[in-house]
């Protein structure tokens, strides 16, 4: 098994932090809910791409917060900072 790259571990803490945003967006319902499921599965799909190195075939080139919804990253300051994290290694390789 292949060991984690910075990449991958930088995924799964954002989609981590996307998962409890989320959690906390049910309780209100409408589209938070909605939208940060949608936000969710394209984070853990984000997940899947850093691990097979498949991130441009993925994201068709956009930045990480164009992918995953720049509207829900905006309200979740600590999920946008994490993508912030991740667009920076993302870069970076």
């Amino acid at each position: 098994m292949a060991a984690i790259t910075q990449l991958e571990k930088a995924a799964i803490l954002l989609a981590e932090t996307i998962q409890a945003d989320w959690e906390q967006d049910l309780g209100f319902g409408g589209w938070l809910g909605a939208d940060g499921e949608r936000v969710r599965d394209n984070a853990l799909a984000l997940v899947q791409a850093a691990r097979s190195d498949t991130l441009h075939e993925v994201t068709g080139g956009a930045s990480v917060h164009e992918y995953l919804g720049q509207s829900w990253l905006k309200i979740h300051s600590k999920s946008y900072e994490q993508a912030d994290a991740f667009q920076v290694l993302r870069a970076a390789k």
